[in-house]
């Protein structure tokens, strides 16, 4: 019987590429993270909260943030926190001319007409950039455990993937690829919803099972990878 044909790659120069793509994916994440937190604290201003108590409700949520973070003793998490914060506003805010219309009350076409109905809204948003600033700085500082235990189940997955080889075991395309989408993209929209919800979540109950779904689905990832390369 003859041996099973390896598929050349069709495209051989994907590997020099790889860091442009991920580059790409990268902003285009960030903008979409911005983008996402806008609209979710414009929309909670506008349909959960009382008129008027909406700013100070957000200024309170990002100042338990940043006192998770250390702004008592000025940590250097709190500052990350804080630095993020401020490239999150000059991109929602600075660059759109809406600091220039709801901040220094000048004049600019569309954008002053938009602050002068949703100015309570754009000024929530603007504070709730800060809270976004925080929770990312807090899931910045937990980063090194997700690697560590991702490579703890690629570890332990590629073992069981060549137990499986050698014993001729069954192999499950299906579970590789919901563990590499559950992965890719369950674990970010699980993060990036903790990051731009304008509600107040303890930052372990959120992180000890990102950091064990992470464990679990790498294992089976590299577990069903393929049974032959």
């Amino acid at each position: 019987m003859a041996g099973k044909q390896s598929t050349p790659d069709p495209n051989p120069f994907g590997f020099f590429f790889a860091p442009l793509r991920f580059a790409i994916w990268l902003v285009l994440t960030c903008c979409g993270l911005a983008l996402l937190s806008l609209v979710m604290q414009i929309a909670v201003a506008k349909l959960a909260w009382p008129p008027g108590q909406g700013q100070d409700r957000m200024h309170a949520l990002a100042r338990a943030e940043a006192l998770h973070l250390g702004l008592a003793d000025n940590a250097m998490s709190y500052r990350i926190g804080r630095h993020l914060a401020e490239s999150i506003y000059a991109l929602e805010f600075r660059a759109t001319g809406l600091h220039r219309v709801v901040v220094e009350h000048r004049p600019l076409p569309v954008i002053s007409k938009l602050a002068a109905n949703f100015g309570e809204e754009i000024r929530i948003a603007m504070t709730g950039t800060w809270l976004v600033g925080f929770r990312l700085a807090a899931a910045a500082g937990v980063l090194w455990l997700v690697v560590l235990v991702w490579v703890i189940g690629l570890a332990d997955g590629l073992s069981e993937r060549a137990a499986r080889r050698e014993c001729a075991g069954r192999e499950s395309a299906n579970l590789y690829h919901r563990a590499k989408y559950f992965h890719f993209f369950g674990l970010p929209v699980a993060l990036a919803m903790y990051c731009t919800l304008p509600f107040e979540v303890s930052p372990a109950l959120m992180f000890y099972p990102i950091v064990l779904a992470t464990a679990l689905l790498s294992r089976m990832q590299w577990k069903y990878y393929k049974k032959y390369l």
